[in-house]
């Protein structure tokens, strides 16, 4: 069942286990998760998305291309792909060096589109998203996040509308459900120890204000100055 699309979808996604670095980035369950946001995407705006990395590995690990796009996991897509006449697919590179290259690893990322320059690594990079992001423990949900976000990127450059949200029909687990009263969770669990700090602190105000108080009331006034005491003198008569 199709999820919540858009932006909502792109952060649901963000849950995705970290995966190797190594081919392939995606698990065939993320792969096909984010095949259906994209695929939600076209439907909603008109234009095919995709991605197209790829990797070489000199460490010992697997070496190629790995795509995918609205129309499927493994699917690759272009403007000679039926239907699309308007596309947008995020394009890399990943280097791996072996253990014994002096070289560090090295990524590269980029946008194939037709829709203009707004929707480009550029707009990308903007969102926080570079092609360093490729690298580690963390590549799979930063090349989730980077294709998830050309569709944001073609409504922003006015190319087509925002993709609408779509409710989930799908009966929620009793592990999903809402439970408790609505407001902060912050709250709802640390209130007691907010308000006993609340009453320490009045407490601790008020002791300091009486000793300031007790302080100032017992101080011995100062000497009259020469002044003074001359002010004080009876005047002859």
């Amino acid at each position: 069942m199709r999820r919540l699309v858009g932006l909502t979808a792109a952060v649901a996604l963000l849950a995705a286990p970290a995966g190797a670095s190594a081919l392939p980035l995606l698990s065939s369950a993320d792969a096909e998760e984010l095949a259906v946001v994209l695929a939600d995407a076209e439907e909603a705006q008109g234009i095919c998305y995709g991605w197209s990395i790829r990797i070489d590995d000199a460490s010992g690990g697997l070496s190629g291309l790995e795509t995918g796009s609205s129309r499927g996991p493994g699917v690759a897509v272009d403007r000679f792909t039926e239907g699309c006449d308007r596309y947008a697919v995020v394009t890399g590179s990943i280097t791996y060096t072996s253990e014994s290259s002096e070289s560090e690893d090295s990524a590269s990322l980029g946008v194939e589109t037709n829709l203009g320059e707004p929707v480009s690594e550029g707009g990308l990079e903007r969102l926080g998203l570079t092609g360093g992001d490729l690298l580690g423990g963390s590549d799979d949900v930063s090349l989730i996040n980077m294709a998830s976000a050309l569709p944001l990127l073609a409504a922003e450059a006015g190319a087509a509308p925002f993709v609408p949200y779509r409710a989930n029909t799908t009966p929620l687990r009793a592990d999903e459900v809402p439970t408790g009263s609505p407001g902060s969770d912050w709250w709802r669990k640390f209130w007691p120890y907010a308000i006993v700090g609340a009453v320490l602190s009045a407490l601790l105000g008020g002791v300091l204000g009486w000793l300031a108080a007790g302080g100032l009331r017992d101080r011995p006034l100062p000497p009259p100055t020469a002044r003074a005491r001359h002010a004080r003198r009876p005047r002859p008569l």
